[in-house]
Order: C-alpha cells, then structure tokens, then sequence
C-alpha cells in the first residue's frame, strides 16, 4: 500500500504554517508492511564483475525487483578519507535491483558489480567481518506526491503513539516543524 502527501503548490495565504501537505499524527499511528530482513552479512567477498550476492544467513521476503545496496567496504588512505581537507574519496557503495533470489535464501542474483567489496581483515590477513547488504524496498511505502516539488512531510507531535515497521519513507521533505520561507504574496503576510 502506498500513502502519497503532498504535490500542491504553496498556499501561504490559507495555510502559513504549509501543514497541510503532510501526515501530522497527534494521537496514534500504526503502519506495518510484510516482515523482511532489513539487512544481511556477506557470506562471500564479492568481486568487480560478480553477479551473485552470496549471504551468510538466509534472508526472509527479499524477492526479484528489490532494491539493495552493498556498502563501500575498503581500507581507505589519508587522503580518501570524506572528512580530510581536499580528500578524494568516491563512494563505490552500488545500489542494485535483486534479478532472483536461490539456494534456500542464501543467494541474490544482481547485475555486474562495478566495484569489488572487500572483507576486514587482520594483521594475519584472516577475514574477520564481511560487509553487509541492505534491502531497501517495503510493500508500505509512505512519499511525496512530486519528489521534486512541494514535497510532502510527516510530523510526530504531542503525545503522538506511532508502531512503524517494515515500512518504506520515500522523497518527503521539510526538516523543521516551523513555518517554511513562502515568497510574499502581496496580502502583506509572509
């Protein structure tokens, strides 16, 4: 099931606060989609050019058409590193769509990784964690009517009692509660 909020054009006039765009819940909320497993560790250290995603522990509900991503997983230099100054580090983390899932769960199929994902090792160079695997999709999914306008939003406020798992928030917007900055639209109010 999908909710969709939002894709209205402002209305500073009848709505100076733009609530009305959203999902405001001051009582209780439940939403719930098909139990999955969010996330999995690697049972094998995938390659450039691989095409199976071998997991170390089946996986429940991940099924053809999902969404995954496999994480950037390397030993970075200095001078990768995001936070240094004039730091060059790209993000080889790929997002892939599952083609099937086999072998009692314990395998995905996916098109080529560009990059390989290695492992942790020690100082012996035994593997000691692999990186994990993240299944983004969800059957509930709560987003914006226009992602790339006025986007939806979704507030929690008060006493709020809200139960949400397995589900999917997509493309919603604003990152505050107060009023958003509207253009003057000549009535002499913000």
């Amino acid at each position: 099931s999908i909710l969709t909020l939002g894709g209205a054009a402002l209305d500073a006039i009848n709505a100076p606060n733009q609530y009305w765009q959203g999902l405001l819940v001051h009582g209780t909320f439940t939403a719930a989609g098909t139990a999955k497993t969010s996330f999995v560790r690697l049972g094998a250290t995938p390659a450039a050019g691989n095409t199976t995603l071998t997991f170390a522990s089946a996986v429940t509900g991940w099924q053809a058409g999902d969404t995954v991503v496999v994480p950037d997983s390397r030993h970075l230099r200095g001078d990768e590193n995001p936070g240094s100054l004039g730091g060059s580090y790209v993000s080889q983390t790929e997002t892939r769509t599952l083609s099937s899932v086999a072998g009692n769960n314990l395998s995905a199929g996916v098109s080529a990784l560009t990059y390989a994902h290695p492992a942790a090792v020690d100082s012996t160079s035994t593997t000691r964690y692999r990186p994990h695997v993240m299944n983004l999709t969800r059957n509930t999914v709560i987003r914006s009517a226009a992602p790339t306008g006025v986007r939806g939003h979704v507030l929690f406020t008060g006493e709020a009692k809200v139960t949400i798992t397995n589900v999917e928030f997509r493309q919603l917007g604003r990152v505050r509660a107060g009023a958003e900055e509207v253009p003057d639209v000549g009535n002499g109010r913000p």
